[in-house]
């Protein structure tokens, strides 16, 4: 199946598929890409995982 959206999946540097871990989604405006808004929650990259989603 190909997914109707473009994005970008950033998993915390020491993952461990064992642990539940928060979601954080972004969304970028106009003139962007889903890697845009990661500056914003990068201090948070290692407790959340983090998708960039890339508007249509």
């Amino acid at each position: 199946m190909k997914a109707p959206y473009i994005y970008d999946v950033s998993l915390p540097s020491g993952y461990d598929e064992n642990r539940v871990y928060p979601v954080i989604f972004t969304l970028h405006g106009k003139g962007s890409n889903e890697k845009n808004m990661f500056g914003l929650v990068e201090s948070l990259s290692e407790e959340f995982i983090i998708i960039g989603i890339r508007g249509i």
